[in-house]
């Protein structure tokens, strides 16, 4: 049961990647994409910022700005994922802290 849920989490995971990308895509941002991505895998205090807001041309103020609303965005796209597979708002709500679960075993 953990193996498949932990896949399952991992699916969602995935699909909310590709929605945040082709975000991004008709946006004309790809490049940006491709180098922000990385920072939905940081903890706060691991962020690279220096060499990231010059690769961007922003200060790493500006960088923590767009990268918490990256992940922002990320939350809210998951949780829509999310949303597709239950029935009720609270279900999704329970699945949301489930699949976290899954995924921190």
């Amino acid at each position: 049961d953990r193996m498949y849920e932990r896949r399952w989490a991992l699916a969602l995971l995935a699909q909310t990647m590709a929605r945040l990308r082709s975000e991004f895509e008709q946006a004309g941002k790809s490049a940006e994409f491709e180098l922000l991505k990385a920072f939905l895998t940081f903890g706060n205090q691991n962020i690279p910022c220096a060499a990231a807001a010059a690769d961007l041309g922003v200060s790493e103020g500006a960088l923590r700005v767009t990268v918490h609303r990256l992940r922002k965005r990320f939350r809210e796209l998951f949780r829509q994922e999310i949303s597709h597979t239950v029935t009720s708002a609270e279900d999704a709500e329970e699945e949301f802290r489930h699949l976290l679960a899954a995924l921190s075993e």
